[in-house]
This record gives C-alpha cells, structure tokens and sequence, in this order.
C-alpha cells in the first residue's frame, strides 16, 4: 500500500511550460496524504504487538491434541516486520519534513506554478453532498461495527479482532469519509480562494484504501484459518469465520457508494462541442445573421442565373 501511495504521488507529475514536475507546490494534496499514510503503519504496528497474543488464543480454541505444542512465540520474522514498520514510518516522516522545508525555502517558485497552473472551474458543494453523507454514516456504522459487533469465530469460541488490526479493518471507511469531507469542504470555496480538488483523485484514494481494508480482512481469516487447522488431517477441522460479517459488508457497500457517486459525477460532465475533432476557421467564425434586404438580393441573384442557364 506504501508504494502504491507512493507511485501514485510521485507519478502525478504536471506539465508547467516546458517542464514536467512534482506537484510539491500542491500542499493539500500530500501534506495530508503523508500524515494518513503515517497513520496507517502506526495501527499496523499496533496490529502486530497484539497478533501473537490472538495467535494463541486461537491454538487454545482449536481444540489441539495435548500433545501437540499450545505455545505461540515470535521470530526473527517477527522482528524483520518492525524494523520493516520503522524505516516505513521513519521514511515517510522525513520525507514529510523535506517537502515541508522544501515549500517553505521555494514559495517564490510555490506561487509561480501555482499561477501558470490551469484554473480548476468551481465545483458545486450540492454535488458532494450526498457522498459525504454515506461516507460518514459508513465511517460511524464501521467503528461500530468493527470495535463492538464483529469478531472472530474459531469453532464455537468467539475471538476479539486484535487492537490496531481493526483500525486496518475500516481504514477504506475512514479514509474516504475523510478524502471526501476534505474535498467538499475545499470545494465550498471559491476556485481562486483553494484549489478544488479532483474527484479522479478523490476516488482512486478512496477506491486504494478499500482495496487495502478488504484485502487485510481476507488475508488474516485465511491466516487464522491455517493456523487453527494445523494439528494434522487426523483431526476433525476447526470452522474458522467472522461474525456478524454482513454488518462489514454493508459498511463498505457504504462506502463504494459513495465512491461510485463521486466518479460517476465527474464522469456526467458536458462533453464540449469539438472536443475530438480539430475544427478549421470557417466552423468556429462568427457570422452576423443577414437581413432581409441582402436575403432578397440573393434570390433575385439565384434567379437570374436559372433564367442565364435556361436560355
């Protein structure tokens, strides 16, 4: 998810004259951006001092043979996956600071991008209302959802999901509602006030870290599922599921939704006459309507050439 992130800032290069460049003139874009992606590997690591613990309590609900082993500890890949989550933070972090520096040391080169950029048109708030409002009812029912309702189920024991993971759980959820709150809160504004924000890049955030929350729910049931049966094909499988998952699918339903709406808006825009073809100068030109004296004129002109034409 990093280097998508990543990728993803680092290629929306944009043309300025001649020359293709980063967008570190567009403060709201990564300023925020950065911090979220900080965020998100804190509730990672979070996850992962918790993982061993529920690793444990899933042997013990496994209903494991005596003499097979009961206890979980870690490894070097235990280790290997913090040092992995400090460089991410760490990296991110100074990489923050550096555009933060940067900006500051070139706000005369700041406000010329800025003033040869193309002008964004003003956005209509009303547009961003009804996504923002599934985004937020999606966010509060997800918080609700993953810290009360839904657990793990190993056989008939049911099994808290682990401090930090369920902040990955509903991380699609949190960062839309937010990518969304921000762009319309931006777009109540006048264009030459804030820039508006795309909703290309609303939702390819949005749509990333769904993606990113649905993933992490499929991968760690299918972990959770071959730990639990790991005590040999002579024992009877353990049913390994979540419960009250329909109530998570109804969050991110939620939340595509919204998605959905907000490309489907920018998709609706007018098509421009001309737009796919080159017109020549006698299409686009401007021509004063005639008045009835020259009308007249050319008929008498036409008729005069059918009388030279019948002679």
């Amino acid at each position: 998810m990093l280097c998508m992130v990543l990728y993803g800032f680092w290629d929306r290069t944009v043309k300025i004259d001649d020359d293709r460049v980063v967008p570190f003139h567009r403060f709201g874009f990564w300023f925020p951006l950065m911090i979220g992606v900080i965020a998100l590997n804190a509730s990672s690591f979070r996850a992962l001092d918790n993982v061993d613990e529920f690793f444990g309590d899933v042997i013990k609900a496994s209903n494991w043979k005596p003499e097979l082993p009961f206890y979980v500890e870690t490894s070097n890949g235990f280790e290997a996956a913090q040092y992995s989550h400090y460089f991410v933070i760490v990296g991110v972090a100074c990489l923050w600071f550096f555009y933060v520096v940067s900006f500051g040391l070139q706000w005369e080169l700041v406000k010329e991008y800025k003033d040869k950029e193309q002008k964004e048109p003003n956005q209509l708030f009303a547009g961003w209302i009804i996504p923002l409002a599934l985004s937020v009812i999606s966010l509060l029912y997800g918080c609700v959802t993953v810290y009360y309702d839904v657990h793990f189920m190993v056989g008939d024991v049911k099994l808290d999901i682990p401090v930090g993971l369920r902040d990955i759980f509903i991380a699609g959820p949190i960062f839309t509602a937010l990518i969304i709150l921000y762009a319309s809160m931006v777009s109540a504004c006048r264009a030459h006030v804030l820039t508006p924000i795309s909703r290309k890049t609303v939702t390819s955030i949005g749509f990333l870290m769904m993606f990113g929350s649905i993933f992490y729910v499929l991968v760690f049931l299918h972990v959770t599922d071959d730990l639990a049966n790991k005590k040999g094909a002579a024992n009877s499988p353990t049913r390994v599921h979540y419960d009250n998952f329909m109530q998570l699918l109804v969050v991110y339903i939620l939340s595509f939704t919204s998605l959905l709406l907000v490309i489907v808006e920018d998709s609706a825009e007018a098509v421009p006459p001309y737009i796919f073809s080159k017109p020549t100068a006698e299409m686009i030109v401007y021509k004063s309507p005639k008045s009835n004296e020259q009308l007249d004129a050319e008929d008498e002109h036409l008729d005069e050439d059918h009388a030279d034409v019948e002679a």
